[in-house]
């Protein structure tokens, strides 16, 4: 006779919530160090060329990052970007258009998908397309909307690259003003022999 085997079906508190899955889902929480709105946007607008980026998209960004809750509630202190903070803005394009000196809301689009393309911005969309926080306890814990997270976490890799862009454009200058100089002498030496 073969052996039976007994399975035993087991309920567990994710199963009795209403998961359809018992693993645990953990969404991707973003690692970089934390940093001052006031240094992102002269890191981007040193490289803004390399990454493609116009005049408009560096006004759209900082539109973006000027949603980000910095200040601190209590003191009124500017605090960093952090980990820890909701790093998606969910203000509507009117909205958008408005802290971005009145844009155009084609242009804003056409920025955001820029802003997109070179890979500092992602959309972050609901079902319906909207973009709205989530709230838990009447605290916003998350939110569907345009995510800054990528420029955050790549802010080290960018900080490098504009480092590097003042370094090349200081020696530019050093060797256009030595070029200068020698043709400034050897024009002198050549002007008594005229």
């Amino acid at each position: 006779m073969p052996s039976e085997i007994i399975m035993k079906h087991v309920n567990t508190a994710a199963f009795s919530a209403g998961a359809l899955d018992a693993r645990a889902r953990t969404r991707h929480v973003p690692a970089f160090p934390p940093v001052m709105r006031g240094a992102l946007m002269p890191v981007i607008r040193t490289i803004r060329r390399d990454l493609g980026l116009s005049t408009g998209d560096l006004l759209v960004l900082g539109a973006l990052l000027s949603f980000l809750p910095c200040k601190d509630r209590e003191t009124g202190v500017e605090r960093p970007i952090g980990p820890d903070m909701v790093l998606v803005v969910f203000a509507s394009n009117a909205t958008l258009c408005n802290r971005a000196n009145g844009m155009d809301e084609r242009a804003l689009r056409r920025h955001l998908s820029r802003l997109s393309d070179a890979g500092l911005v992602r959309r972050k969309q609901s079902a319906t397309g909207k973009r709205f926080p989530l709230k838990r306890d009447g605290v916003i814990r998350d939110a569907f909307g345009i995510d800054l997270t990528p420029l955050l976490e790549r802010h080290a890799e960018l900080a490098d690259r504009a480092d590097e862009a003042r370094r090349e454009a200081e020696e530019l200058r050093a060797l256009r003003a030595e070029a200068l100089a020698l043709r400034a002498a050897a024009l002198e030496t050549a002007a008594p022999h005229d």
